[in-house]
Formats: structure tokens, sequence, C-alpha cells
């Protein structure tokens, strides 16, 4: 098994940071990579609620809450993907760390197909590219979170402080 796991410090609280994570239905707002969001389970949050992310490259990946923690953070089983892995989950959590602060942890357990060669391929490939991702998508919680703005294809950090930047200038 691969464990992946990235923590960022966020300038909003964690009660803010949690009311945008609950929202499982809309994870696109944050998710600079998710283009939209089917739910498959009547429940749109908590254990047992069901989403399919359908990325801008054209494909998805279906979410199963497993582990719900009010106020704290959910887990999810991944299913019906792409990427070369025989099983995954992945967990995104909240903790405060002062007024208006908090941190956010996305972290992601997958066990890798083609044997030795897929473990390796996991430590080599995966996980750096899993990183990249989970920085992006925290980034973009922060960004969602703070000003209400939603992310989109091709959003990155970098042109959130540039549009900032033009604004105030």
């Amino acid at each position: 098994m691969t464990k992946v796991r990235f923590t960022k410090s966020l300038d909003v609280s964690a009660t803010r940071a949690w009311e945008v994570i609950a929202d499982f239905k809309n994870i696109q707002r944050f998710h600079p990579l998710v283009d939209h969001v089917d739910m498959l389970s009547d429940n749109e949050r908590g254990v047992g609620a069901i989403r399919v992310c359908n990325f801008y490259d054209d494909t998805s990946v279906a979410e199963e809450v497993t582990q719900w923690k009010e106020g704290q953070g959910y887990t999810v089983e991944l299913s019906d993907f792409s990427m070369p892995v025989k099983s995954a989950t992945a967990t995104l959590t909240v903790e405060s760390t002062g007024a208006g602060k908090s941190d956010v942890t996305f972290a992601m357990e997958f066990t890798p197909k083609f044997g030795p060669l897929g473990w390796v391929m996991g430590q080599v490939v995966m996980r750096p590219m899993m990183t990249r991702v989970f920085k992006q998508v925290l980034a973009g919680l922060e960004h969602h979170a703070a000003t209400g703005e939603l992310v989109g294809e091709g959003w990155t950090p970098n042109k959130a402080r540039a549009n900032a930047s033009a604004i105030a200038g």
C-alpha cells in the first residue's frame, strides 16, 4: 500500500474550511481539476453519500463516503477510475489552529496494480503526482473558502494572486 499525505495551513477558520469541504456534492467549487459532480445517492453528505467526480480531461472517479466526522473530516472509497490501482481511499480533514486559521490534510492510500513494478511506479510517479494535485486542491480550497470565488479549469494559486494584484492595483 502506498500512502500520500499533504497538509496546508489555511488563512480561513476550521469552521469555514469544513463548511466548504462538507458540501460533498460541490467539490468542483474548489477542486481545480473537477468539471462537475453527479450525485448517485439520495443523501448529499455523510456515510453512504456517493458522487462521481467528472474531470476536465474526460476521466472520472466514483467516491463513496465510508467515514464522516462532522466538523472534522471524511474518508471516501474510490472506484470506477482509470488510475493503475487496485483500490484507493482518500481522506480530507480539518483542524483549527487558532482564530481564523486551520490546517487541512488531504491523504490517500492506494494499492497499485502490477505487483513490484506497480509499487515502484506508485513511489516514483504516483506519489509525487498526487502530492502536486493535493497542493493545488488545498490552494483552491483556501481561495474559494476565503473569497467565495469558484476555481475552474486551469486555475492555479499563481493566477489567483495575479488576479488579486491586478484588482488591488
